[in-house]
C-alpha cells in the first residue's frame, strides 16, 4: 500500500496527457479507472463512474475533481475522493501518463504487475493486470505486488486483450 510516484498529488503526470472534464455518476476516488454511463436528464455528455468489470471500455483514469481529493499513500482509506457524490465535476486522463490505483496481489494471472503489463479494471476504482478478454486501458510504468498501490501508467485505451 504505497504511493510509488510521490510528488504528484493530482492531475496528469505531464503536459502531453489529454485530460477531459466529466460529471461523476457516483463518488469516485482519485486514481480510479472509470467507464462512461448515461447522462442525467438535461446533460449532453455521458457521466463517468468506477467499474469492477474488466471487460468494459474504460474511458480513462480519474485524476482530480470538485472534491479536491489528493494522493496521500495509495490507500483508499487515506487518499481523497475526486468526487464525493453524483453530479460533481471530475478530471479524467483519457490518454497519456498519470497515476492509477492498482492491486498487484490479486493472485493467479492478475498478480505481480511489472513494467509494461497491460491494465484492466478490477474492483471498483482499482486496476489489475489484464487477462484474456479484458479491456486494456493502460500500461504499467512501475511495478506492484501489493494491494492498493498507486503507480504511474500510460493510458493507451488499447482494447480487448
Amino acid at each position: 500500500m504505497t504511493d510509488k510516484y510521490t510528488g504528484l498529488y493530482d492531475g496528469a503526470a505531464d503536459a502531453a496527457a489529454l485530460v477531459i472534464n466529466a460529471i461523476a455518476d457516483e463518488a469516485i476516488e482519485i486514481g480510479s479507472p472509470v467507464i462512461s454511463v448515461a447522462a442525467a436528464t438535461g446533460e449532453l455528455s455521458p457521466r463517468v463512474e468506477p467499474t469492477a468489470d474488466g471487460t468494459l471500455f474504460i474511458a480513462g483514469v480519474c485524476v482530480g475533481g470538485d472534491n479536491n481529493g489528493i494522493w496521500v499513500d495509495g490507500t483508499t482509506a487515506n487518499d481523497g475522493s475526486a468526487a464525493s457524490a453524483a453530479g460533481e465535476s471530475v478530471k479524467v486522463c483519457t490518454t497519456g501518463r498519470c497515476k492509477v490505483r492498482v492491486d498487484g496481489s490479486t493472485g493467479g494471472a492478475n498478480s505481480n504487475i511489472a513494467i509494461g503489463d497491460p491494465l484492466s479494471a478490477s474492483i471498483d476504482g482499482v486496476a489489475q493486470r489484464a487477462v484474456a478478454s479484458d479491456f486494456v486501458f493502460a500500461r504499467a510504468l512501475q511495478t506492484s505486488t501489493a494491494v492498493q498501490d498507486a503507480i504511474l501508467c500510460e493510458v493507451t485505451l488499447e482494447g480487448v486483450l
